[in-house]
């Protein structure tokens, strides 16, 4: 191969680059009792191909790897961000609080090694970084030693190694937990699941839509707009039936003793709604023949970014009957702005609505294309932020987010807010996980063909073992002992606890587990309720070990 390129080449170090990925996530597909590596299988190609030899120009490795963990957090701050304050709410903080504290438990583990001496701090943050199964706390990690200037290049390698050590006790660990767990308290997992399913029945709080029938005086001759119970209620009366002809409800439609109205909105403001109002129906309004239609409709025209739903339904005379954006659907006020990528659920004539779609762009091509600019501009941002010198009481220096908390910090406040002006902050899914993907295999590379030299050393006659003990106990404590807790004390239902101790470490592969052991939906809920929390304080704490310990 040599003779056709040059070993200190660009071509040759593309080609290493691509081999060791490409290896990497054949290896990673490849599935053992259920088990498979993923995308980490990248880094332990890497490792294993700088031991035999392989490499590429350390300065072209750096830059790659920072580049690309930029982009890495950065999708993956965009892809949480929108959710990341929902995640906090109701139910949601209780789960939150708990993961959260499997967080803190390991963190306070990892500095406990590190005070008494059991490893140095550059290897106990590894270890604790593969005991979690947290990629990004690795590449946060990583790139806040980088910035330390007295490090040396083999200290710099020992992230690297503790996390490869650790990495599979973390992949089984919770799973272990699981099961110790459903044997201790004697689980019947039938019965959580259809406890669970009885539970979400209960408390759902989706919008709903329901006929009523008018037959409340006081209301009787007045206008939509004039019966502030509804507005404050937060519903919304989308048709009406008068003399036998279904029409389009309006602020200015008048309302009659004997009328049947659809009211939509969340399942107890409709109830209040009715008391208002009078009894269920025994007319559906959908089933009578009329001129209405109703049609899904999403924003991809940037000038319909920042336009009211107010102006919407004045303007084309429809009315929007609710919204969904990324993980909510809701009844939306008259003064809600749109934001690109909303899907609006639209009652009107068909011609009102299709002008209502031209104006709002509708085009689900233009939705799953990605805007460039925005991306490198968050970027830029993000760099410029993590570059900036934070002073922290208590620390001697200031701090920086550097590369990997810059971005990340950048995406999560430009996703949250949607969009500025007319620049949308959206992207596609599709491309966030491309983005996503490339970033993070790329960066797996650089870190194992830094540190693949030194591997075999530690674990052939080297402290490996030792390693080993440590990674499985910052593994398998936090979960055990949240676990116990969750359930002895707070009652938690068995599959919501699986989802939770999944979420704590990101690992999808312990949430696939634990739909192995039932299948749920409780798991899943669980698990997405807390992972942009743990996610983003697993890089936190990452790079707060760093600025302590160094």
């Amino acid at each position: 191969m040599t003779k056709f390129i040059d070993p200190g080449s660009v071509a040759h170090d593309l080609l290493v680059l691509s081999i060791v990925i490409a290896t990497g996530l054949g290896i990673g597909g490849v599935r053992v009792r259920g088990i498979r590596l993923g995308i980490v299988g990248v880094l332990f190609t890497g490792i294993l191909s700088a031991h035999y030899g392989a490499n590429i120009d350390e300065k072209v490795l750096f830059f790659l790897r920072d580049a690309a963990l930029a982009l890495f957090v950065y999708s993956v701050g965009l892809e949480v961000g929108p959710s990341f304050v929902a995640s906090l709410q109701n139910q949601g903080l209780h789960l939150n609080l708990l993961a959260g504290a499997v967080v803190a438990m390991g963190g306070a583990m990892t500095a406990g090694i590190i005070i008494f001496k059991l490893a140095d701090m550059p290897l106990a943050v590894g270890l604790l970084t593969g005991a979690t199964t947290s990629t990004p706390s690795l590449a946060a990690a990583q790139q806040s030693l980088s910035s330390l200037p007295d490090l040396t290049r083999q200290a710099s390698k020992l992230p690297a190694l503790g996390y490869a050590v650790a990495y599979p006790f973390g992949i089984l660990g919770v799973n272990f937990c699981m099961l110790f767990l459903k044997r201790f308290f004697r689980i019947d997992v039938s019965d959580e699941a259809r406890a669970f399913l009885e539970a979400q029945k209960a408390a759902a709080d989706a919008p709903i839509a329901k006929d009523l029938e008018v037959r409340n005086t006081n209301i009787n001759g007045l206008p939509i707009r004039s019966i502030h119970m509804l507005e404050e209620s937060n519903v919304v009366i989308t048709r009406i039936l008068q003399d036998g002809h279904v029409r389009l409800a309006s602020p200015t439609t008048i309302v009659r003793v004997g009328d049947v109205v659809r009211v939509v909105g969340k399942a107890r403001a409709v109830a209040a709604a009715s008391l208002l109002i009078g009894p269920d129906s025994d007319k559906d309004l959908r089933e009578i023949p009329s001129n209405l239609v109703s049609r899904k409709i999403v924003v991809t025209h940037k000038k319909a970014v920042g336009v009211t739903i107010g102006e919407i339904q004045n303007f084309h005379g429809v009315t929007v009957a609710r919204i969904q954006r990324p993980d909510v659907e809701f009844v939306p006020g008259s003064d809600l702005k749109l934001q690109y990528g909303d899907q609006l659920l639209i009652v009107g004539e068909a011609d009102a609505i299709e002008g209502v779609s031209f104006e709002l762009g509708d085009s689900m091509d233009t939705l799953g294309r990605p805007q460039i600019l925005p991306i490198f501009i968050g970027v830029a941002l993000g760099v410029i932020l993590g570059s900036t010198p934070i002073p922290v009481p208590g620390f001697a220096a200031p701090i920086k987010l550097g590369a990997a908390g810059g971005p990340l910090l950048v995406a999560l406040i430009l996703s949250h807010f949607g969009s500025i002006g007319k620049m949308s902050w959206h992207l596609p899914r599709n491309s966030s996980l491309v983005l996503r993907e490339i970033g993070i295999v790329i960066f797996l590379a650089c870190v194992g063909l830094n540190s693949g030299d030194s591997l075999v050393k530690v674990i052939i006659g080297g402290p490996g073992l030792t390693w080993m003990g440590l990674g499985l106990l910052i593994t398998v404590i936090p979960p055990l002992v949240v676990g116990w807790y969750a359930r002895k004390h707070r009652g938690m239902n068995f599959m919501t606890l699986c989802g939770l101790l999944a979420g704590s470490v990101n690992s999808g592969t312990a949430l696939g587990f634990a739909d192995s052991i039932k299948a749920s939906n409780a798991s899943a809920i669980a698990y997405s309720a807390v992972y942009p929390a743990v996610m983003i304080s697993r890089i936190l704490l990452a790079q707060l070990l760093v600025s302590l310990f160094s």
